[in-house]
């Protein structure tokens, strides 16, 4: 996979797991979006370190217009097209062999 130059949009990106990939992706030339749900301040203090590279997007992912408006607007923000997966991932008796039921979007 191309990193270099691509968007990449890291739900819970502002803290913890979600922070090291950001950190990694933008170390290797991606631009990131950290979506989460800090409060703004908390948020953009958590991108900083990233410079121009990476966005802070307050956002609920649970709620799916919520995830396609700032979506759109992290394609704006990048300049390329912002791709977003509206997925529900369903454990069923056995947590090893989720169910996902999703949507692809694509958003410009």
């Amino acid at each position: 996979m191309k990193i270099t130059g691509n968007l990449f949009i890291v739900t819970g990106g502002a803290g913890g797991i979600g922070k090291a990939v950001s950190s990694v992706l933008t170390s290797k030339g991606a631009l990131v979006a950290l979506f989460d749900v800090l409060d703004e301040s908390k948020g953009s203090e958590a991108a900083k370190p990233f410079g121009d590279k990476a966005l802070y997007v307050q956002v609920d992912i649970t709620e799916s217009e919520s995830v396609k408006k700032v979506s759109a607007t992290t394609g704006r923000w990048s300049g390329h097209p912002a791709h977003t997966d509206d997925c529900l991932y369903v454990g069923v008796g056995n947590r090893n062999r989720p169910e996902a039921l999703c949507q692809a979007t694509r958003i410009r």
